[in-house]
């Protein structure tokens, strides 16, 4: 199987689980340098063609920085929720669980993706 067909494969399982199977909380755990980022882009894309808000957790600087770039670069207009960023409308929100912590909530969303999720056990994210 070809590293595309991989992260298309991941694309139309998520799909599945959340509108067939009616799941609410999704897994996809691929290795390092197979193209995580491109399959939240996909799964990111099918939900903004559903006329969805979403929400991307991530952590630290550098990731969430290099997350909103790689979107952008698949045609994801996002704005980036961080401390001394300006904010955006977009419907698309690249957050620091860090900063979404201490402002208390996060942006609307229908959908929120984490990015490392192994992180989502953490108390920092129990709170988000």
């Amino acid at each position: 199987m070809t590293r595309e067909e991989y992260q298309r494969k991941a694309e139309l399982m998520v799909a599945h689980a959340i509108n067939v199977d009616k799941l609410r909380r999704v897994i996809v755990c691929m290795p390092t340098g197979s193209g995580k980022t491109h399959v939240i882009a996909r799964i990111i894309l099918r939900l903004l063609r559903g006329n969805k808000r979403v929400v991307v957790l991530a952590t630290g600087v550098n990731l969430i920085d290099q997350l909103a770039a790689r979107l952008r670069a698949c045609g994801i207009d996002c704005g980036v929720v961080m401390s001394g960023r300006p904010r955006s409308e977009s419907r698309v929100q690249v957050c620091s669980a860090d900063t979404i912590r201490a402002m208390g909530s996060a942006p609307d969303a229908d959908v929120v993706i984490t990015d490392e999720c192994h992180h989502d056990g953490a108390l920092n994210r129990k709170t988000i």
